[in-house]
């Protein structure tokens, strides 16, 4: 759990943070004093929107655990990736596996989240336009107005999978005003960063136009021993354009496409044990080398459209939101961690989504009955294809082939609605969602051994690889009602309390790493989470202060484990997770702002018994596996009028196990990664130095147990954070 000397240092943060703050607040109330109150606007903090349940409000009006990053917040932050998210937020964890080809990032809320197959727990949402499949979670935050961060089910007004929470990602629309931006940064391992953006109308007051570019590369910061290139490098090009139309007093029209490509160079296993691997290798591998044959690649691209209509009546709103995504993927690599010719591997994957809501909404000035209802449809097709390659350095030179074709479907009919009393302090939230999904699999595996390719039933090479071929074609439906209550009370108009129960749901399926049909499948998952919260503006506005504390049980909770050196999925039978977050943000002085968030959480499994080794095996009272106990995140900035600029960021993460094993050698321990950044701020230019990692912190995001491949030193293997990036930052608005 969480480490003495972890406890320490954070206490020591939050100490010092707090006697700042504290002298801080002296000075400035005597400031404000001696200026009068026309200079208290400069020390309130701005008010913040969001449309988290489907129309504008105010942030500290809304009764549920959100985490809101604007635009200045991510660029001041040199937070710029979704897998990055989780430095800001608290109880978010992005297991990141150092590029977005194929498998992408497991992103998890609140202990429960995606794993590499089936649906997600965490929600995707750009501009109303559901995320389906977490392949595509990775991506660049790009021309990006705000993330809004919800946590707890949220399927009475968002589409499927968000049992855990959604993540909001609202983008920057064009109007009037022409405007534009352009950024260049360049940093260690030379990482290179360009973007440009610009908007404005094509008619004014009815069409208008706006357009994004990105482009980013590196050369990579591992060593590979074996051929003396430098790995873990990429490329990414990404472009977007979208068309914003007034047609009427009460119609609004947006269009949106995005395109990308990612060239991320390596599926990358850094080996734990470097010292046990040395000595029998004798490589003299260093944190950041690896010596492999094969040095392999992880390319994707993907586009993305979509198209939402609003029609405004006096009663209400209609909107629909059409969206179709594509993407391909191609990943392979060395699994051996060795320059044998022993064991590697080929994955490719196309996807295809699409899905169509339309929704019913009152008017968004309805204070006291306010409502929404809608219609989901969502289709997902993927087509799939993995080669394990046991080259000839391994017992038998062969091919271990997997084809498999997945069909989802999912039909929701959705709606909440919001009645308020005592003159709209008491606020009582009913919802209802409905849901009936469909699941669909083809699959098949062959071997391929000296250019002949069979399906080896049993035979003696199916038994050598510990596993049997199998074909088979599975369906399957499930049909989900899911509830949701919520009260709120507005003690004040700076404080608010509220109190929640809310019933998430993620849909069974079918796994394709499993020969056998029967074991296969796995079934839905369904947890009730129970959430208290206090919302509060203090100290004239120059403090926000949230406080939430969950429960939450899971039934049949879907797990990823480890069988034959094979990953498949199986349900836990139940898991208990509780804990809660905490977000401050306070501005003592004109340009000086303090921020700080703590999450805490306990997950794990209850009455989890398997048979899956053909031994039966408790993992009762076992930490859930990824599920940090503790995250934090601590940051000081000052904007100075003379246009300097200073900031520092310290996020922490807790102990975490990479297994429902908890085996210490499968586990991280806690870390923290330390940010700095220095520059000058002018109305048409910025220009910043930073460094990211500052202390260099080196730590797994992903390990896995291959002790399996019976390759000699190597027991645990897998992906590892960013090192210390020193890097300039150069931006104009035009």
């Amino acid at each position: 759990m969480w480490c003495s000397d972890q406890r320490v240092r954070l206490a020591g943060l939050v100490f010092c943070l707090l006697v700042f703050a504290f002298g801080s607040t002296h000075a400035s109330a005597q400031e404000i004093a001696d200026n009068g109150s026309d200079e208290l606007a400069s020390y309130k903090l701005e008010q913040i929107s969001v449309t988290a349940q489907k129309k504008e409000e105010n942030l500290q009006d809304v009764p549920e655990s959100i985490s809101v990053i604007s635009a200045q917040d991510l660029e001041d932050a040199h937070v710029s990736d979704t897998t990055e998210l989780y430095q800001v937020v608290p109880n978010f964890f992005s297991a990141s596996t150092g590029n977005r080809a194929f498998s992408s990032s497991l992103f998890k809320m609140r202990g429960m989240g995606n794993l590499y197959e089936g649906d997600s727990a965490v929600s995707i949402y750009i501009d109303d336009m559901p995320v389906l499949d977490s392949h595509f979670f990775s991506f660049p935050l790009d021309n990006v107005e705000r993330i809004e961060v919800l946590r707890g089910p949220q399927g009475s007004l968002y589409g499927m999978n968000t049992e855990a929470g959604v993540i909001n990602i609202v983008t920057k629309q064009p109007g009037n005003d022409l405007a534009g931006t352009a950024g260049v940064e360049y940093g260690s391992y030379d990482r290179y960063k360009s973007n440009i953006s610009a908007s404005g109308p094509l008619v004014k007051d009815q069409l208008f136009a706006g357009i994004s570019l990105l482009a980013e590369a590196a050369s990579g910061d591992f060593d590979n021993k074996f051929s003396g290139n430098d790995l873990n490098g990429w490329r990414t090009f990404m472009g977007g354009a979208n068309l914003r139309w007034i047609a009427s007093e009460r119609m609004e029209i947006r269009f949106g496409v995005t395109a990308d490509h990612n060239d991320d160079g390596q599926w990358l296993w850094a080996v734990k044990d470097r010292n046990a691997y040395n000595s029998i290798w004798k490589t003299g591998l260093d944190k950041y080398d690896v010596s492999i044959d094969d040095e392999g690649f992880a390319r994707n691209q993907s586009d993305k459209e979509s198209l939402r209509v609003k029609y405004s009546t006096p009663w209400g709103a209609i909107t629909s939101i059409t969206s179709r995504m594509a993407r391909t993927d191609d990943v392979g690599g060395d699994l051996d961690c060795t320059s044998l010719d022993y064991m590697s591997f080929t994955q490719a994957q196309e996807t295809q989504q699409y899905s169509q809501e339309v929704r019913v909404n009152s008017p968004d000035d309805e204070t006291k009955f306010s409502w929404v209802a809608g219609l989901f449809f969502a289709k997902k097709d993927s087509d799939y294809e993995q080669i394990f390659d046991f080259g000839k350095d391994y017992f038998m030179s062969y091919d271990q082939i997997t084809n498999a074709t997945y069909e989802d479907e999912t039909y929701a009919v959705f709606g909440q609605s919001t009645y308020r009393l005592i003159g709209g302090k008491l606020g009582l939230t009913a919802g209802l969602r409905y849901e009936h999904d469909t699941r669909y699999i083809q699959r098949k595996r062959v071997y391929s051994l000296g250019g002949m390719t069979m399906a080896l039933n049993n035979s003696l090479l199916g038994r050598m690889a510990s596993q049997y071929s199998g074909e088979y074609a599975l369906d399957t439906s499930f049909d989900s009602l899911l509830p949701r209550f919520a009260l709120d009370y507005r003690v004040n108009p700076a404080l608010m309390i509220y109190f929640s129960a809310a019933l998430g749901y993620k849909a069974g399926g079918f796994s394709s790493i499993s020969n056998d049909p029967d074991k296969s499948s796995y079934d839905p998952e369904y947890a009730w989470t129970y959430e208290v919260g206090i919302k509060s503006t203090l100290l004239q506005e120059r403090m926000m202060l949230n406080l939430s504390c969950f429960y939450t049980k899971v039934d049949d909770y879907q797990d990823r484990i480890v069988v034959d050196n094979i990953v498949t999925m199986k349900n836990a039978a139940k898991a208990t997770i509780y804990g809660g977050e905490a977000e401050v943000r306070y501005k003592p002085l004109s340009g000086l702002d303090l921020i700080a968030s703590l999450g805490l959480l306990h997950a794990e499994y209850d009455d989890y018994r398997d048979m899956s080794s053909g031994v039966a095996v408790s993992f009762d009272g076992n930490a859930i596996a990824l599920t940090p106990d503790m995250q934090y995140h601590l940051a000081a900035q000052y904007r100075f009028e003379s246009g300097l600029y200073f900031r520092a960021d310290v996020t922490g993460v807790g102990e975490l196990y990479f297994t429902r094993e908890n085996a210490d050698r499968l586990s991280q321990g806690a870390y923290e990664i330390v940010k700095a950044k220095v520059g000058y701020e002018t109305e048409l230019m910025d220009l910043y130095v930073f460094v990211d990692n500052l202390l260099d912190e080196y730590y797994f995001t992903q390990l896995n147990n291959i002790s399996g491949y019976m390759v000699p030193g190597v027991h645990e293997a897998g992906f590892v954070g960013a090192p210390r990036i020193f890097g300039v930052i150069g931006k104009i608005r035009f």
